[in-house]
């Protein structure tokens, strides 16, 4: 048995007290006779648990499975150990242990029964961790050709079906738009979340910075649902209002297997991406001066590691990776209107004094330059050179207003690199 589910274990022991305390709360009345789970009666056995103490015992269970628990919130780990141990903690012990014991259960119990726990705790890890599957309902997203890969799957949307059109899952599916779902099975539905959020954020880089940032006034799928045993939670929408399907062909299989790998992948670079992701994901929902400061974590949770400052490591990716020439000056000058930004001397980028100085400078809306930099080079480290953003379905259409002299020809603005 390794050393870290010995030590959890015997923090659960250190836990648990046979008499009240200021920081302790009696988790007596809701046992019964152990080996009699049908009794009706209630089995006087003390048991106290430490709060402070649980707590700690939650930290090291998140630190011990971090895919499991570390997603999750702290009450949900200690809650998991309280319900694994209550109901069997007293058959380590005398069933009426003597008056005289006042101290914890671990400087209490035998070694033989220490022993029997340790074991007993190390078995609930490996099968008392029971998994479903969830499935998030998405409305700007078109399905041609479904996806099933090893840790995530997406559907089109009448490709999950209630048994019944009265079915819980088909009265969920009435109250929303659903074009498609993105699933996968978890542990917990927070798990399952950082998945999701993952995979959008990568997702959303198929899309251009118009269609990827323009809203409407609709409302997105919200909630959730989860299967074995089916039922359906709420929760907020789970993309943004924007006008523009994200299309999944068979096409797209190769791009879909990059993330897919990228989300359970081993070593620094694939978790630092996965962060990156996330903040990407996060600011998608929101208004285009509040997405500056999820813009600038990406970047750092992607380049400002270890020895490796942002500045340098963003060079390097823009001139070698991305192969564009840059102004070395102008991107000083995002840099600098970061540190106003984000060390206090301006909550909104638009108050910011070098927010007007840029746009003079450099004919350009320095939010627009940030999206593009950190859009760009995200497709890059995600994906590989041969990924390709999605044409906007109205391209024909844009293009005539062009012939016509209704739409300008040339970009309004002077950005600092091409969006690719």
């Amino acid at each position: 048995m390794d050393k870290a589910t010995i030590e959890l274990a015997d923090q659960i022991l250190r836990s648990y007290y046979f008499e009240p305390g200021p920081t302790r709360a009696n988790r007596n009345s809701d046992r019964i006779l152990p080996g009699f789970r049908g009794a009706p009666m209630q089995f006087d056995f003390p048991i106290f648990v430490d709060l402070p103490s649980i707590i700690v015992a939650g930290v090291m269970l998140r630190k011990m499975m971090p895919n499991e628990f570390g997603s999750i919130p702290l009450e949900k780990a200690t809650d998991f150990i309280l319900s694994s141990v209550n109901t069997n903690i007293a058959s380590f012990f005398e069933q009426r242990p003597p008056v005289e014991i006042t101290d914890n259960y671990l400087n209490a119990i035998e070694k033989s029964e220490r022993a029997k726990f340790h074991l007993f705790f190390q078995n609930t890890l490996t099968t008392g961790l029971p998994k479903q599957t969830f499935a998030f309902p998405l409305s700007r997203i078109s399905v041609v050709s479904n996806y099933t890969g090893i840790n995530f799957y997406i559907l089109g949307g009448d490709d999950i079906e209630g048994t019944n059109p009265q079915s819980s899952l088909e009265r969920f599916k009435a109250n929303r738009s659903i074009n498609g779902w993105i699933g996968c099975t978890s542990t917990f539905p927070e798990n399952a979340q950082k998945i999701k959020r993952i995979v959008l954020g990568a997702m959303s880089l198929r899309l251009p910075y118009i269609e990827r940032t323009r809203k409407t006034l609709s409302e997105p799928a919200n909630g959730f649902v989860t299967h074995n045993p089916l039922g359906w939670s709420s929760s907020r929408e789970h993309m943004p209002p924007i006008g523009y399907d994200i299309s999944i062909t068979e096409d797209d299989r190769w791009w879909l297997e990059k993330i897919d790998r990228l989300t359970q992948a081993a070593g620094k670079p694939s978790r630092h991406l996965r962060k990156a992701l996330e903040y990407f994901y996060l600011g998608w929902f929101l208004e285009a001066n509040e997405r500056v400061a999820f813009n600038f974590m990406t970047l750092y949770a992607v380049f400002d590691q270890g020895t490796h400052k942002m500045a340098e490591e963003l060079k390097r990716v823009i001139s070698t990776d991305l192969e564009h020439a840059f102004d070395d000056v102008r991107l000083k000058d995002i840099l600098n209107l970061r540190n106003q930004f984000l060390h206090g001397g301006s909550p909104d980028i638009y108050d910011s004094s070098l927010y007007d100085c840029y746009i003079r400078i450099y004919k350009c809306d320095p939010i627009v330059d940030i999206e593009y930099l950190t859009a760009s080079c995200l497709r890059r480290l995600v994906f590989g050179a041969n990924f390709k953003m999605q044409t906007n379905p109205y391209e024909t259409e844009i293009q005539k207003l062009k012939n016509r002299g209704l739409l300008p020809t040339q970009p309004s603005q002077q950005t600092i690199i091409q969006e690719s």
